[in-house]
């Protein structure tokens, strides 16, 4: 019978809340010893289904709070996507709208208009950039966000494989040696 001293120490001094002592694991012979021996694999397998329980349910309440928290980004970015779109269309027709402006009639001041419009075209074009620059930052954005969403993903799958490890061929004959291996 093996044991740590720290799991050890929790059963003697009574930590880790309190566990059914008389319950018998499947597949546990019955050896002939003291009441108190045949008491702590039990305790101790008790122990590390609690344990097991407890990690997984961190592990799953720090999944959904991930996924709330990539999808309300996600929104927000599509918010954001949405706008910088809205945006740069309306900067577009302002621009067509100036450039058609510019066409002046004979009786006009062509050199004036032609400053004045002028001026407004290049105010246009420096927020149709600034727009445009947006909508990329915007897209970077998205590609983060697809990545921290697949690398969480992929880190609650290794938890997930940590906190129920697949049965090996050699342990098939009895389910509490599989979930005891590391």
């Amino acid at each position: 019978m093996r044991s740590s001293s720290k799991t050890w120490r929790l059963l003697n001094t009574g930590a880790g809340g309190s566990f059914s002592g008389s319950r018998r694991v499947a597949g546990e012979p019955l050896a002939r010893a003291s009441p108190s021996l045949q008491r702590i694999p039990a305790t101790e397998l008790e122990f590390l289904r609690v344990a097991k329980k407890e990690k997984l349910r961190e592990a799953t309440e720090a999944k959904r709070n991930l996924r709330k928290e990539i999808e309300r980004l996600r929104a927000e970015n599509e918010k954001k996507m949405k706008e910088a779109n809205e945006s740069r269309l309306r900067l577009k027709r302002e621009l067509e709208q100036a450039r058609q402006a510019r066409v002046c009639d004979k009786g006009c001041e062509a050199g004036r208009l032609r400053a004045k419009y002028s001026a407004q075209i290049e105010d246009l074009q420096v927020k149709l950039q600034h727009a445009e620059a947006d909508r990329e930052q915007l897209r970077a954005d998205l590609l983060r966000e697809r990545e921290a969403r697949e690398h969480l993903e992929k880190v609650v799958k290794e938890l997930q494989e940590q906190l129920w490890p697949r049965a090996r061929p050699e342990a098939a004959g009895g389910e509490g040696a599989a979930e005891l291996e590391p």
